[in-house]
């Protein structure tokens, strides 16, 4: 398991932090979410993929400060701090997919389809 793996040797207030944001995320907080995963990503792991991802989806849907900043903010976790653009990671490429559909969606920017795809066919 993804998450077992990434809390080995992980403080526990690493973990309490971490399941603070994961409960924060099944609630609807992403606000909330995205700052515990800042703070764990910044302070206790950072370098940890799982804290990364679960950062650019709360970021991404946090939707905050608008929809197009937390998008673009989250591509810049996936493509700078989890190498998007080179990685086969299901879940980081998963991620990368969503955020481009989402930038898709609400500005018709054909670069942001094609990244969508691409992300997707990996």
């Amino acid at each position: 398991m993804a998450v077992a793996r990434s809390l080995e040797g992980a403080s526990e207030s690493a973990k309490a932090l971490l399941d603070r944001a994961r409960a924060a995320i099944a609630a609807g907080e992403f606000v909330l979410a995205k700052e515990l995963l800042q703070t764990i990503h910044s302070s206790l792991l950072p370098n940890d993929p799982y804290v990364l991802q679960q950062l650019a989806l709360a970021t991404y849907k946090s939707k905050y400060p608008d929809p197009i900043t937390a998008l673009n903010q989250a591509n810049h976790i996936l493509t700078e701090r989890l190498n998007a653009e080179t990685t086969n990671d299901p879940e980081t490429l998963g991620l990368c997919g969503a955020v481009h559909k989402r930038l898709w969606e609400l500005g018709r920017d054909r670069e942001q389809l094609d990244g969508a795809i691409a992300s997707y066919e990996i």
